[in-house]
């Protein structure tokens, strides 16, 4: 007798495939403007400054993982289980953004004391500065509540407008002002926009009142965010700390040559999130009703997930050159082979959102997830100062993807061990 899958019913496969299909084109935007605007911006800019450019954007994305302080994840899972209850909702969204504009500040501030001790940033310091305006910016667009709510489609004009407007400030204005700091200038200028557009349309769709609360009002947020801010700071510890670690031993342009490589891979990493950020707070409601049915899910979910991550890591590997030409706008053989190192992250990246993300937070396991992670990220810290030193961008590549591999090898042991201890379903 042939094996039937205990497929979800007719209206959750609907809503799903509308939400992967909303989510799809919001995050499409995310990887298909670096595709259109990173070849043009490395004409006009030249490799060394687009590698200033990484570096800046890379220390403001630190800060904005201290600012988003893991919510990105577990807003997810409050605003899913919320329902449709408009001031829970509400009480939700003024809380973790009251803390997080207070995170905002603080990451000023540090910003502010490393440009000051690191003669490095003090050269091109307004660079840095005004790419700090991306922090604030993606606190605004408050994407955790709209995926947790499974209403992205009423993002996508908001965040498709902005993309718009910063495509054509770059391609029409870029050349005439002549300095690359208008790059980060733009950037933070249009995720601003789409931060203000977001709480509008918070405000007269959805009826919710922001309020901005006191400290003893959020503080309770730091604890209760803490495990899952432990691990998403660690995972994108290790993942955005690259450049950083790397521009201690390498030049402008060995920088520049990596960050168009790694923001390759990431970019096709990234296709797949419409897809996971779509089943995670499917997976969360399910699982807090019935934990059997979503594990079975979760079963056949992984399986697809890794064969079709699997072709796509395969492909990346094929086609490096032709992805290097398409975004650097030359071949140089360092940028091929640093995407086809990098090739396996697409892979193991995928396997990793699955089961630290979907599975394990959603089944009561966020403090494994966060070991798993933090220990990753002590790994991923070691090994890119080590492998940076001895193999300069190389070395930096093979660590991330070896980090990857390490964060997968722990999570599987995590799974495996509380099946059998029949602690996991």
């Amino acid at each position: 007798m042939a094996m039937r899958m205990n497929l979800p019913p007719k209206n959750e496969l609907r809503n799903l495939a509308v939400n992967f299909f909303n989510y799809g084109i919001f995050q499409s935007s995310t990887y298909i403007v670096p595709l259109i605007t990173i070849p043009y911006i490395i004409r006009v800019v030249g490799i060394e400054n687009y590698g200033i450019i990484s570096l800046a954007n890379g220390i403001a994305n630190y800060i904005r993982v201290g600012v988003d302080y893991g919510w990105n994840i577990l807003g997810i899972q409050y605003i899913a289980r919320a329902g449709k209850d408009n001031k829970k909702r509400g009480e939700i969204v003024s809380a973790i953004l009251s803390q997080q504009m207070f995170l905002v500040l603080v990451g000023g501030a540090v910003l502010g004391l490393a440009v000051l001790l690191l003669p490095k940033l003090q050269r091109e310091y307004l660079v840095f500065f005004l790419a700090y305006g991306l922090v604030p910016g993606n606190m605004l667009i408050l994407t955790w509540f709209y995926v947790g709510a499974e209403q992205v489609k009423d993002l996508n004009y908001i965040f498709l407008s902005s993309k718009l407007l910063y495509v054509l400030l770059i391609f029409f204005l870029l050349k005439p002002l002549n300095n690359f700091v208008w790059v980060v200038v733009f950037n933070s200028l249009s995720l601003l926009a789409a931060g203000m557009g977001s709480l509008f349309l918070l405000r007269f769709k959805y009826g919710i009142r922001i309020r901005l609360y006191g400290w003893k009002k959020f503080s309770h947020l730091f604890k209760e965010g803490w495990p899952i801010f432990v691990s998403y700071f660690s995972t994108n510890f290790y993942r955005n700390s690259n450049i950083l670690i790397l521009s201690i031993f390498a030049s402008e342009r060995i920088i520049g040559i990596y960050s168009v490589a790694e923001k390759a891979v990431k970019v096709v990493q990234s296709t797949f999130m419409p897809l996971s950020q779509t089943l995670y707070p499917y997976i969360a409601k399910i699982s807090k009703t019935d934990e059997v049915k979503a594990a079975k899910y979760l079963r056949y979910i992984i399986w697809g997930m890794a064969i079709l991550s699997g072709i796509v890591s395969a492909l990346m590997f094929v086609l490096a050159p032709l992805i290097i030409k398409l975004l650097a706008g030359t071949t140089p053989a360092l940028g091929v082979l640093l995407v086809r190192v990098g090739s396996l992250v697409v892979l193991f990246g995928v396997l990793n959102y699955i089961l630290g993300v979907i599975y394990l937070t959603n089944f009561g396991f966020k403090e494994k997830f966060s070991h798993a992670v933090v220990s990753t990220g002590v790994f991923g810290i070691v090994s890119c100062f080590i492998l940076s030193y001895f193999f300069s961008a190389t070395g930096t590549m093979l660590s991330f993807t070896l980090s990857e591999l390490f964060l997968l090898l722990l999570l599987t042991h995590y799974v495996r061990k509380y099946k059998r201890m029949g602690k996991l379903v």
